[in-house]
């Protein structure tokens, strides 16, 4: 019989929201693992905003890599192109300068271009003059959850640069 932690993972994977959700309210654990060490978020379906929403929602924590990889969910959505996956993410607490997965890539540099021009529009990724690249302002996670995003150039006494 598959543990608890296989089957939340298993309907995360599966985007099955319905099953998923009923296993939460009953008191599954949204950061335990299944039989490979992954935890129902970093194996959850990418295309799914709603399941990382579930899963964020009762406690999953997005900051937590893959056992193999050295990825979070924040990578895997930014690689594949799940803006709306990553925003959610984004907003539970990924992060997407960090870590550094076992390649040395970083969530922000796994996105295709398009995707860093949309995270420039609202105001999450800037491009300073300095050597760290794309940084992300210090209030932004606060102005994006509130949609409180004028005068965001503002809150930094920093000329920013588009990025290449």
């Amino acid at each position: 019989m598959a543990s608890e932690g296989d089957l939340l993972a298993s309907a995360a994977a599966r985007g099955d929201l319905e099953l998923a959700k009923e296993m939460l309210e009953k008191g599954a654990e949204p950061n335990g693992t299944n039989s490979q060490g992954r935890t129902p978020i970093q194996v959850m379906m990418m295309g799914s905003p709603k399941m990382a929403e579930l899963l964020l929602k009762h406690g999953a924590n997005p900051r937590v890599p893959d056992p193999l990889t050295g990825t979070c969910p924040a990578h895997d959505a930014a690689r594949e192109g799940f803006l709306d996956t990553l925003l959610i993410l984004y907003q539970g607490g990924a992060s997407l300068q960090e870590p550094c997965d076992r390649y040395g890539m970083r969530p922000i540099d796994l996105a295709p271009d398009w995707m860093k021009d949309k995270l420039k529009q609202n105001y999450i990724l800037l491009m300073f003059s300095c050597q760290s690249g794309c940084v992300e302002l210090p209030n932004e996670r606060e102005a994006f959850r509130t949609g409180n995003l004028h005068g965001m150039f503002g809150i930094i006494g920093h000329a920013f640069h588009p990025m290449p």
